[in-house]
């Protein structure tokens, strides 16, 4: 377990005597065990949902362009492919002692830090199927105000986002707000990282006050989505990052810049294999953390002249999910006896709870456009 700075710790201070006994006695309804949830899980095939973190700092808006231009192609093949999508867009911007909530890009202060959803032209958080003018709106959100004002300023502090990129930290902290209920029971979760930093920088390299804290690691985020969001999900990675050194040279000190720097992303690298060792647990793999749900993700260079592969990649993950094709899911939690209930099932197909308890399956699979609707009561 990896809560860090996500637990809380509570200390009751001990009373002694008669005096506590009578308090007990007389406050019994406090101290009751919280009753059990009502559960309501909807399980659908080729239910995706892609959280992009953005890198929003000075000498990323080239790089944000490349995205929004690469965009179409891969709003094209979930279309294509009858996949159930969402995309929401957070940034690696995360308010720290070093970092204070700000005021960036024409809103409020803190909206573009700590995991925020953005908001589309729209008014909404996040795109999905039914959404208008998909692409123009993706790109008028992608392409970051603050990042340009950034740079016209000649990288004044006061008007930039934070050179601490803490794209995993902000990811982590969306996944635990889930805002607006984005990330939907038995999807499959994509985030795309896009920078041109490693996480707070220089990763395990930063000056002490800069070393990445626990919620910085990518098996924390792993942790945050299959024991915040529930077992139903499955997950990939996806980093279009500086992947190498010849890649490095190339983005550091730009047109002469020496305020833009460039690091090899190998936080985000490491997400996107679960074959890679736990840094926080070396005994297990990222896979293994993930109960063997935590797919092979990608990762592409962000020096390319653009990202159209690299969506390639991606979309071919997404595609051949097993998600997308559902013949059993996971539920949320264990159903306290006696109360699963099947609230609807597709005409012709058969959904059960199968004999662990904590599994249902369909026969035959859930097709696209197909969706059961299931219930039960448990506690969390």
């Amino acid at each position: 377990m990896f809560k860090g700075i996500f637990n809380y710790t509570f200390t009751l201070t001990a009373l002694f005597g008669i005096s506590m006994l009578q308090l007990v006695a007389c406050s019994d309804p406090e101290f009751s065990q919280k009753p059990p949830e009502l559960v309501v899980q909807s399980v659908s095939a080729g239910k995706v949902d892609i959280l992009f973190v953005v890198d929003n700092s000075g000498s990323m808006y080239v790089e944000q362009v490349k995205m929004a231009n690469s965009f179409p192609a891969l709003l094209s093949g979930l279309e294509l492919n009858d996949l159930d999508y969402r995309i929401a867009i957070t940034t690696t911007d995360v308010v720290s002692s070093n970092n204070p909530r700000k005021t960036l890009g024409g809103l409020s202060a803190g909206a573009l830090q700590d995991g925020n959803l953005i908001k589309f032209p729209n008014g909404k958080t996040f795109l999905d199927v039914n959404s208008q003018n998909i692409q123009s709106q993706f790109r008028s959100v992608i392409q970051r105000k603050e990042t340009l004002d950034c740079e016209g300023d000649d990288f004044v502090a006061s008007k930039c986002p934070s050179g601490d990129e803490r794209g995993i930290y902000a990811a982590n902290l969306a996944v635990k707000r889930n805002e607006s209920e984005f990330f939907r029971s038995g999807s499959h979760i994509a985030i795309i990282f896009l920078t041109d930093e490693d996480e707070r920088g220089a990763g395990l390299s930063n000056p002490e006050r800069f070393k990445p804290q626990t919620g910085d690691y990518p098996e924390t985020l792993i942790e945050s989505v299959f024991e915040d969001l529930g077992a139903s999900h499955t997950m990939s990675s996806h980093s279009i990052v500086v992947n190498n050194e010849t890649c490095r040279q190339s983005q550091l000190y730009q047109n002469g810049n020496e305020n833009i720097l460039a690091r090899i992303g190998t936080f985000y690298m490491r997400l996107s294999n679960p074959n890679n060792t736990s840094w926080l647990n070396t005994s297990k793999t990222l896979g293994e953390i993930a109960n063997n749900k935590l797919l092979f993700g990608t990762v592409g260079s962000i020096c390319s002249t653009n990202y159209t592969t690299q969506v390639g990649s991606l979309l071919n993950i997404l595609v051949q999910d097993a998600n997308k094709y559902v013949a059993k899911v996971d539920l949320d939690c264990t159903p306290e006896a006696d109360t699963f209930n099947v609230e609807s099932c597709p005409s012709g197909t058969t959904c059960r709870l199968n004999e662990d308890g904590k599994s249902v399956s369909f026969y035959p699979s859930l097709s696209p456009n197909q969706t059961a609707r299931i219930s039960y009561l448990c506690y969390k």
